[in-house]
């Protein structure tokens, strides 16, 4: 017999990460007076430059990418239709990797980066196809697969010469 999906620990586990990476970022950076806000449309965090949205991601995966849209909904992610969002962070495996939102943004509407579509799992036997922008595929390194120390350069968007949504990425774990 298949386990039972439990949403309420799915929920739990991206509510706790999303409390942690907005904590390490508070740390690092005090000045910004961040504060978690949670909630379901609209941003994770704020702070005084403005909303801050959080994706976690589980593994060791395959492909830098960051959600755009859920297409079976047709409903954009909240970092590209609420533009008080200002910080996008990627929480992934231990990294906090940081982008601009705006430029992110223009970015993804102009269609600068290769796009990924995935019919994800909502972990009751139902799934959700997903937009995704491919952000290796404007980095350093474009590979599916490399060390853990090189995954920054995965995520630079070094090839975007103009407008480099890219702010940085450091360790937390």
């Amino acid at each position: 017999m298949k386990p039972v999906y439990q949403w309420e620990k799915a929920f739990e586990w991206g509510t706790q990460e999303e409390f942690k990476v907005l904590k390490a970022l508070a740390v690092k950076n005090p000045h910004l007076h961040i504060k978690p806000l949670g909630g379901k449309d609209r941003p994770d965090g704020w702070s005084d430059i403005g909303g801050i949205e959080v994706k976690s991601y589980t593994g060791w995966y395959k492909r830098p990418i960051i959600e755009t849209k859920c297409v079976t909904s047709n409903k954009l992610s909240c970092w590209m239709s609420d533009k008080q969002v200002k910080l996008v962070v990627v929480n992934h495996s231990g990294w906090l990797h940081l982008f601009n939102a705006e430029k992110l943004r223009y970015h993804a509407e102009e269609h600068n980066f290769p796009i990924w579509y995935g019919n994800i799992s909502q972990g009751d036997g139902s799934y959700k196809r997903m937009k995704f922008i491919t952000i290796s595929g404007r980095s350093e390194i474009q590979d599916l697969h490399t060390s853990v120390e090189l995954d920054p350069k995965r995520w630079n968007c070094k090839e975007l010469k103009e407008k480099n949504p890219y702010i940085g990425s450091y360790w937390i774990e």
